[in-house]
């Protein structure tokens, strides 16, 4: 019984100092566009990320927060977010 007081505290200590990665996420203003037509991307990502990277899939990247952006060829495209946290 006595080594359940000391395991609780430690299982405590380790569960409250796990931290959870930042889930990425994101909306976009239209899913079909013409070419040189502006798109933008705002993200619903959680609160805990603070550094985020855009792939626009065309060879080009951000790291802003809600983004902008054209493309100068027809094609699909892929966009994708990271999020990531400080640590």
């Amino acid at each position: 019984m006595k080594k359940l007081y000391y395991i609780l505290p430690v299982l405590v200590l380790v569960l409250v100092s796990c931290e959870r990665d930042p889930y990425a996420d994101f909306i976009v203003s239209a899913h079909r566009v013409e070419v040189f037509e502006t798109v933008y991307f705002t993200n619903t990502s959680s609160d805990d990320a603070e550094y985020f990277e855009w792939d626009f899939g065309d060879g080009t990247w951000s790291d802003a927060i809600n983004v902008s952006h054209y493309y100068d060829q027809a094609g699909l495209y892929t966009v994708t977010l990271s999020a990531y946290s400080g640590t």
